[in-house]
């Protein structure tokens, strides 16, 4: 029997997965994950009129756009039935968003997002996988409890609870060479579709469920450019920062309260501004969108904060010298401008490998000259003790790109 407004799919987990469910989630011992990205568009609602308003009002109608994320633990023990060739990972989703833009107004969005249900209910986190070896049908079946913005779809009931499903199949198969974690293809299943959808505390409906096909990842991202766009701009601000502490390093005595210093930084933290706000304005004229950030002035707080833990790595170094500190500023800079120029680039026209030799050829250009101003100094006199860190001086500039990435990301 099929209760009204809900998908027989939900009711199947609910049938198929609640007992297997119960299993304790397992240990994450050494985690090795792996993270996907699809997209697709809105192709049905069902809600009360009071629900479906609200929807709306977030730009949930039929033909938007849907942005599906998740990320799996690929250590994760499985169930095997060798009878179907399926293996059942409980647990296995770390991660999984589910995100709506608005056709029209790219500042609205509603979001599901995985998460477990408060104490006393049973929490839903399972993979399946099938390869199917006796014929050509390769599917990939997730499920997890989930919450939703302002809460439309799971309700406001504290014992309430509701599911994400993403169904991808590939009817001619080649997704998938093994049921093993990480060796699918989403990109390969054609068949493909989701839902978000709610429940009660006793397993009854509440009536609200979105549910969208999935075209996989080769449509057209809307949030790509703008993204993109903030990268750069980061970018330009971590080397335009660099390029101050470069020259107030040179000659510290020129101004001893760091007036000029900090006058130029925050010169370059009101040019990443404009640039912040400029790239969402540009990509809203286009009728397209960015992914969620934080406001431009918490995330210059927080770039401001992981520049300091790369001044603090050139602090260490004894004893200090003006020159060398200079100079190790401006090779700082020069690396953090070409890898954020890379990571731009590979938002709109993805390639690992490219993205992997700009960051080795970067590392390379840092350490010679690193290696010179250590050997310039020295041959000055200056006795370090004990040897510049180089390699530490590359992690920390490391550590800051990635957060510039991820956080411009919207990830």
């Amino acid at each position: 029997m099929t209760l009204p407004g809900v998908s027989p799919r939900l009711l199947g987990t609910l049938t198929a997965v609640g007992l297997l469910a119960l299993a304790a989630h397992p240990a994450r011992v050494g985690a090795s994950e792996q993270s996907y990205h699809l997209t697709g568009h809105v192709s049905r609602i069902v809600a009360p009129p009071s629900a479906k308003a609200g929807l709306a009002d977030l730009g949930v109608k039929k033909g938007a756009q849907v942005d599906i994320d998740w990320t799996v633990e690929l250590t994760t023990p499985f169930i095997d039935f060798p009878q179907t060739n399926t293996k059942q990972y409980n647990g296995a989703l770390t991660h999984i968003k589910v995100q709506v833009d608005s056709l029209s107004d790219p500042n609205k969005h509603w979001i599901a997002l995985g998460m477990d249900p408060p104490p006393g209910h049973v929490p839903l986190n399972v993979v399946f996988v099938g390869d199917a070896d006796s014929g050509p049908l390769d599917y990939m079946d997730l499920k997890r409890s989930c919450t939703d913005s302002n809460l439309l779809v799971t309700g406001s009931d504290p014992n309430a609870s509701s599911q994400i499903g993403i169904n991808l199949a590939a009817p001619n198969g080649g997704a998938s060479d093994s049921n093993l974690l990480g060796h699918q293809d989403v990109s390969l299943y054609t068949a493909n579709s989701g839902f978000v959808a709610g429940l009660l505390a006793n397993g009854s409906p509440s009536g609200v469920e979105v549910d969208f096909s999935i075209g996989g990842p080769a449509g057209p991202d809307p949030t790509a450019k703008c993204r993109s766009s903030r990268i750069a701009s980061g970018g330009v601000l971590c080397q335009s920062t660099f390029k101050c502490l470069s020259k107030h390093a040179k000659a510290p005595g020129n101004d001893p309260n760091g007036t000029v210093l900090e006058a130029c930084r925050e010169t370059a933290r009101q040019k990443f501004l404009t640039a912040f706000d400029k790239a969402a304005a540009t990509a809203a004229k286009k009728g397209l969108s960015c992914r969620d950030t934080a406001p431009g002035p918490t995330l210059v707080a927080h770039f401001d904060a992981a520049i300091g833990a790369v001044v603090d790595v050139v602090d260490s170094i004894n004893p200090p010298d003006d020159s060398f500190t200079s100079s190790a500023y401006l090779a700082a800079g020069t690396m953090c401008g070409a890898l954020a120029k890379a990571e731009s680039k590979n938002v709109t026209k993805a390639n690992s490998q490219q993205l992997s030799q700009a960051r080795a050829t970067a590392h390379a250009k840092l350490t010679v000259a690193a290696d010179k101003a250590i050997a310039k100094a020295e041959k000055k006199g200056v006795v370090f003790d004990p040897p510049p860190d180089v390699d530490a001086l590359l992690h920390s500039i490391d550590l800051l790109i990635n957060d510039i990435v991820t956080e411009l990301n919207g990830t």
